[in-house]
């Protein structure tokens, strides 16, 4: 049990890296674009973990596709 609450805590620290880093290189680029007048990532590194685009495939289009990305690789 204290393993798994270890790997857990591990995972939850890096998550929390990640958002944390995502959005200050966000937001920099965001402060330079803005005193250049470019554009600038408007979307946040959590919103895209959270919201995954829904899967409209069937079962056997998934399956056709990754065939061809395999084939593909060899």
């Amino acid at each position: 049990m204290g393993y798994a609450l270890a790997c857990w805590q591990e995972q939850a620290r890096r998550r929390a890296w990640q958002a944390y880093m995502a959005e200050t290189l966000r937001l920099a680029g965001e402060n330079v674009a803005r005193l250049g007048g470019g554009p600038y990532l408007q979307t946040r590194w959590t919103d895209l973990l959270k919201n995954k685009p829904e899967e409209t495939r069937t079962p056997q289009q998934v399956k056709a596709h990754m065939l061809q990305r395999l084939r593909g690789m060899g």
